[in-house]
């Protein structure tokens, strides 16, 4: 905790003190009342600013310091973090090699969720995935921006955000994405109602189906809304999915770099063990679909490809001891069909890996290679 700076107050001296005793009566009647005017004036001016500055500050923290839901405060995170033109922000230059690309950063985990910890089970662990996930994000988001791209994060600060909610952030991006750059969208009765279906998500932000956390994006394969919005965005060609997380294993000798990406099989292979074994999905709440079939599996592949080999290109020692690249199902990737993918940068369960998050030279160069993967993904796609 930084030390609030002491300064005595200062004595005045005797010989000031002497000199107005010897003053005569008069003047220094004159001098008190001229001195009472003065500081009379002043505090009026004081009181005047005092009252237009603290208008001026409640005027416009208002909705930030009022209460809210941790979900109104996401929202608001959000918008700020998602608006295209940024205040005080050159444009950058149409050479750097990322530009007119937008990169959607999302820090998994934050708030009660921890995500993996070490040690585990300990109420106060030393190492909080969440924390390095944030940290990394931040780190990725300075190394884009120099290169040129657009960085959007779905949370900047320690807050929870659930796994419906984050999709749902990015459906709402898009959409904005598509108005501000006049691609053809959805007919506009239907984004008024998706829209409002999806900020609802966010203000539910919750994993409790009957609560209606999944919104839209609720039951196995899709909806004729979301299908739609897939569809939107498998044009989006310029904008890219990237979700940082750690990883934990029992094995604790499994270290380095997973990257994760979904297919349409690999989705309806986990829903259709997930229905059949998993008594969450027998709630009836829980909508049972026809397998959906409509994803280009290979995006997601390349961008995972290239960012595997970027970040262990950067980071030698988060080359990984088991399979690079995994196909599997996650919330993040599944309800959304931008070119995504779930970064696993490292193992907290390892203690090497560990020592590698503890660095902080290492954590830039591990959004360095982040930063370059998307480059190698845009130069070869």
């Amino acid at each position: 905790m930084r030390r609030k700076a002491y300064f005595p107050k200062k004595e005045k001296s005797v010989l000031e003190h002497s000199s107005r005793r010897n003053e005569p009566r008069t003047k220094t009647k004159e001098a008190a009342a001229i001195r009472r005017t003065q500081t009379a004036v002043a505090i009026v001016v004081i009181c005047v600013l005092l009252i237009v500055l603290s208008g001026f500050i409640f005027a416009n923290s208002l909705g930030a310091f009022s209460p809210a839901s941790s979900s109104q405060i996401v929202t608001a995170i959000f918008e700020q973090s998602s608006s295209i033109s940024e205040q005080n922000k050159s444009e950058p230059s149409a050479a750097l090699p990322l530009f007119g690309k937008t990169v959607i950063l999302d820090a998994g985990h934050g708030g009660y969720d921890n995500g993996c910890v070490y040690p585990e089970g300990d109420e106060n662990p030393e190492y909080k995935e969440k924390d390095f996930n944030l940290q990394i994000a931040f780190e990725a988001k300075t190394a884009l921006e120099k290169l040129g791209a657009e960085v959007v994060m779905t949370r900047t600060d320690d807050s929870f955000l659930s796994i419906y909610a984050r999709p749902a952030m990015v459906h709402l991006y898009c959409l904005d994405y598509a108005k501000d750059h006049g691609i053809p969208s959805v007919p506009e009765d239907f984004e008024t109602r998706i829209r409002e279906e999806l900020r609802d998500t966010i203000r539910v932000n919750s994993t409790d189906i009957s609560a209606g956390c999944m919104g839209p994006m609720v039951g196995s394969g899709f909806s004729e809304d979301l299908i739609r919005l897939l569809e939107l965005e498998y044009r989006l060609d310029d904008i890219i999915f990237i979700s940082v997380h750690n990883n934990w294993n029992s094995k604790t000798g499994l270290h380095g770099t997973q990257v994760y990406f979904v297919t349409d099989e690999s989705i309806i292979e986990s829903e259709n063990r997930l229905i059949k074994n998993d008594p969450y999905y027998s709630n009836p709440d829980y909508i049972v679909r026809e397998n959906y079939y409509g994803r280009d599996p290979e995006n997601n592949r390349a961008l995972a490809r290239f960012l595997h080999d970027s970040i262990t290109g950067a980071v030698p020692e988060l080359e990984p001891n088991l399979r690079e690249l995994v196909e599997d199902n996650f919330a993040v990737l599944r309800e959304q069909g931008l070119a995504s993918v779930m970064l696993e940068l490292s193992f907290v369960s390892n203690e090497e890996d560990r020592r590698l998050l503890s660095d902080e030279e290492i954590i830039r160069q591990m959004a360095d290679g982040i930063a370059q993967g998307c480059i190698d993904y845009y130069n070869n796609r």
